[in-house]
């Protein structure tokens, strides 16, 4: 259920600029207008608002969603996932339809995106009220997620190109070397041994096979149309990948915010639904492991500024110890490390 928007900062700013917008901007033929303009959620990166839109007959109405990005730094960020939701839509992939970008901050100062509401609960919300489907709803869950894997970008490279995605490879060692410099140059210090257990246990035949991967697949980014059809939203992470990026993220998730057999659960149903074994995934775990802790450390200890981020979520994560702790665990157990940084940091936010 939405809140009434007068009690958000974005809100006065949406209403003065979005009729002005919608009359510039609309795809589709005739005056529209909008309102019941509401708070919906609020994540750690982007606030949610839906409204209703009406066509110059003021009598049919349509029920939309406006996602917005913290800061103008996320311009590429939104970019990138209009763009990926457009193209899935047109290839039959359950995506909410995507209608409106605006990256140029000149309206919000923020971009936004404008796409289809989804009317029913996410599959979170939907495991949580029927724990006796667990095993239905995950293997509903992991259906989508290796459809997702399977989906073949190759006819679309030209595309993914040019929104920002990485379509041509070098070595997995320089990839690796890559992405682990940039945390790197975020972290300063504290997670050096880290960085070198990865490289040093590499796992031979890493990233052979590249996919689209959404980056933060959880049940709480499948809504459930009904309560029948799912569709995945939140796709500002999205990357080309191999897989078990995606899937050693999404079994952390579900193994630290949900019970631990959860992470087993997921790991048996993704390989019964694309029948095949997944091999060397301890290592995908220790890096997942390793990024969620960064993530919050960085957030929480240098501010939001470092990585784009909404203020309050700041106080989200420090709520989030539980999960954090979990995270810990399974980075040390994956990798036999202990990095004082992270022991010193959680010793904080438990005071």
């Amino acid at each position: 259920m939405g809140q009434n928007c007068t009690q958000h900062a974005d809100c006065s700013a949406i209403q003065r600029f979005f009729q002005s917008y919608l009359d510039e901007h609309w795809p589709q033929q005739g005056a529209v207008t909008f309102s019941n303009l509401q708070s919906l959620t609020s994540g750690w990166e982007t606030d949610i608002y839906t409204f209703d839109l009406f066509d110059d007959t003021a009598v049919a109405s349509k029920k939309l969603v406006m996602r917005v990005y913290s800061s103008q730094k996320d311009a590429p960020k939104a970019l990138r996932e209009f763009h990926t939701m457009r193209l899935l839509a047109q290839t039959d992939f359950p995506v909410p339809s995507v209608y409106l970008l605006d990256a140029s901050g000149t309206y919000l100062s923020k971009p936004f995106l404008v796409m289809d509401y989804i009317p029913g609960q996410n599959l979170r919300d939907l495991i949580s009220d029927q724990p006796h489907q667990l095993r239905e709803l995950l293997g509903l869950f992991c259906r989508m997620f290796v459809d997702l894997h399977d989906w073949d970008w190759r006819p679309h490279g030209e595309l993914l190109t040019r929104i920002g995605f990485q379509t041509q490879w070098v070595n997995p060692a320089a990839e690796l070397s890559q992405m682990l410099n940039r945390w790197s140059g975020i972290t300063k210090t504290g997670f050096q041994s880290a960085f070198n257990w990865l490289r040093l246990n590499l796992p031979q035949g890493l990233m052979q096979t590249f996919c689209l991967n959404h980056g933060d697949l959880h049940p709480g980014n499948i809504l459930m149309r009904e309560g029948k059809e799912p569709y995945l939203i939140d796709w500002g992470g999205a990357r080309l990948q191999d897989f078990r990026v995606d899937l050693a993220w999404s079994m952390l998730l579900l193994g630290t915010y949900g019970p631990g057999e959860l992470r087993d659960l997921v790991l048996k149903q993704y390989e019964a639904e694309s029948k095949r074994t997944v091999t060397n995934i301890e290592w995908f775990e220790a890096l997942a492991s390793l990024k969620r802790l960064i993530e919050v450390y960085v957030f929480v200890s240098k501010g939001v500024q470092e990585l784009g981020m909404r203020q309050d979520a700041v106080d989200m994560m420090k709520s989030d110890l539980p999960h954090l702790t979990g995270t810990y665990g399974i980075f040390k157990n994956r990798t036999g490390l202990r990095l004082s940084v992270i022991d010193q940091f959680l010793d904080k936010l438990h005071k």
